[in-house]
């Protein structure tokens, strides 16, 4: 048997031992679904410290939940990595270094040794936060750019976090925190700012009362919007609206 021959085998191999995987019955459980995510949010997040234990909570419940049986341990990891890769490229924030190296893990995965499945993974998770930090700031930006957009057109509504995080393909945690880092206010203050703002031009050009302000820039508690403006302007807004309509006087 030649060099050839045994490659061929191996392909075939390989081909045969995929396609196990794919029609491999897998049974998704509340537990292993909530471990699985909880690792891909962290790898999303481009946090590395919790990485290790949350690799080792993934396996323990997947090991639980194939009961041993090698081929569906297998199975579960190659979901997982479909998952990843979907996830991550989705945000356009992974290089074309990344794509390159991700492109042969499940043939790895295939190879490797069951008592080495814990290293491969633990390496994959931590190559990809990697990769995820390397090529987030110019994301970042550019969701953020988006997201204020969206929040300039939509103040008025009850335009959500996580209906922001949803149009911009990426998880409410993650958004929240480059959300924060990239204008240094969360999500919610940013989106009181912009009120507040709207509400002052409509208090000096128009003659609303104080309710029809509240509910024109997306308050529908009244006293919620005045104490919230009495807090960021240091005078009510019926005390804003008389200040302004007497220097118009003058």
């Amino acid at each position: 048997m030649n060099e050839e021959d045994i490659r061929r085998i191996l392909a075939e191999f390989s081909n045969e031992f995929s396609n196990s995987l794919v029609t491999t019955q897998l049974t998704w459980n509340f537990p292993l679904v909530q471990a699985e995510s909880n690792l891909i949010n962290e790898i999303e997040l481009g946090g590395k410290h919790n990485i290790p234990s949350l690799v080792d909570h993934y396996l323990e419940t997947v090991n639980s939940c194939s009961e041993g049986d090698h081929l569906k341990i297998r199975g579960y990891m190659r979901e997982f990595i479909i998952s990843i890769k979907k996830r991550l490229t989705s945000q356009d924030n992974l290089n074309e270094k990344w794509s390159e190296y991700s492109e042969g893990l499940i043939d790895e995965l295939l190879t490797t040794r069951i008592p080495d499945l814990s290293n491969f993974l633990l390496e994959f998770c931590m190559t990809t936060v990697d990769h995820v930090l390397e090529g987030s700031s110019c994301a970042c930006y550019d969701i953020i750019n988006k997201c204020k957009d969206m929040m300039e057109q939509k103040y008025s509504t009850s335009i959500s976090l996580k209906e922001l995080a949803q149009l911009n393909g990426v998880s409410p945690a993650y958004l929240s925190k480059i959300f924060k880092q990239e204008t240094g206010m969360n999500y919610k203050d940013y989106l009181q700012q912009i009120r507040i703002k709207n509400a002052k031009l409509l208090l000096k050009q128009s003659n609303l009362t104080i309710d029809q302000v509240a509910m024109k820039i997306g308050f529908q508690q009244p006293n919620y919007f005045i104490n919230l403006f009495k807090k960021q302007e240091k005078i009510t807004p019926k005390q804003y609206q008389m200040k302004r309509r007497e220097n118009l006087k003058r």
